[in-house]
């Protein structure tokens, strides 16, 4: 499996730089397969495929599936990444990096937020945490 992904990443580094031309068909295709989708269905454990392109679409997704955010100053907050209790839960947290997305900060509209393109080979763990947080 790691093997094929080399494999897909190393052919998509190469006919990035050979279609230059092409870079919207390719963007396109980074995007539907961008493995933060992937891992966030398999975390939160949504039985169906997602898909956005900016933080103001993937926090319109989690609120429509019952995902309470953790607001800024709020018990449970974590620096670097976006939360919410999962439904039905004051405990269980997702939480997503803020590293996935470009241009995060406080002054930056949500919808200008875009999601980083990423192929698997450059996935890193910590991008989507699944914990508890136990109020004192």
């Amino acid at each position: 499996m790691s093997e094929t992904s080399e494999t897909l990443n190393q052919l998509v580094e190469y006919l990035v730089s050979e279609k230059k031309g092409s870079e919207n068909a390719i963007t396109q295709i980074l995007t539907i397969n961008h493995p933060l989708f992937k891992e966030i269905e398999r975390a939160a454990e949504i039985p169906f495929r997602i898909f956005f392109e900016n933080l103001k679409e993937l926090l319109a997704m989690f609120h429509k599936l019952d995902f309470k955010i953790i607001q800024k100053g709020q018990f449970g907050v974590e620096d670097g990444y976006v939360s919410w209790f999962f439904p039905n839960s004051t405990n269980d947290v997702i939480r997503i990096s803020k590293e996935m997305f470009d241009d995060i900060n406080d002054d930056t509209p949500l919808s200008e937020c875009k999601l980083k393109m990423m192929t698997v080979g450059y996935w890193k763990a910590y991008y989507v945490k699944i914990d508890s947080v136990i109020p004192f």
